[in-house]
């Protein structure tokens, strides 16, 4: 029983190291895109400004609605060009920091 569920815990984290690879990397891209306006939790300017959300807030959008703000980017987000690939790490990262501690 015990090796059934050393295996079954050692497959869960198999599992999970690719998302939580995913996520590092998609909080890596907003570090550098996106904490100088918003609230990045893991970046030293954790406070939002310009009136910019703070991805804390960010969360509350949806994955959807943040995929149309980042594929479609307003006048003070110019300059901001991020692959597909990028966008969804970023939403990732996003999305998984609801209910983080």
């Amino acid at each position: 029983m015990k090796t059934l569920m050393v295996g079954l815990l050692l497959s869960l984290m198999a599992l999970a190291a690719p998302a939580l690879a995913q996520m590092e990397t998609g909080r890596s891209i907003a570090e550098r895109w996106c904490a100088n306006c918003h609230g990045v939790p893991s970046a030293q300017a954790v406070v939002a400004t310009d009136g910019a959300p703070p991805f804390s807030r960010l969360t509350e959008l949806g994955a959807d609605r943040i995929r149309g703000v980042l594929n479609a980017p307003h006048e003070r987000m110019r300059g901001i060009d991020l692959t597909r690939d990028q966008i969804d790490l970023v939403i990732d990262y996003i999305v998984g920091l609801d209910g983080a501690p």
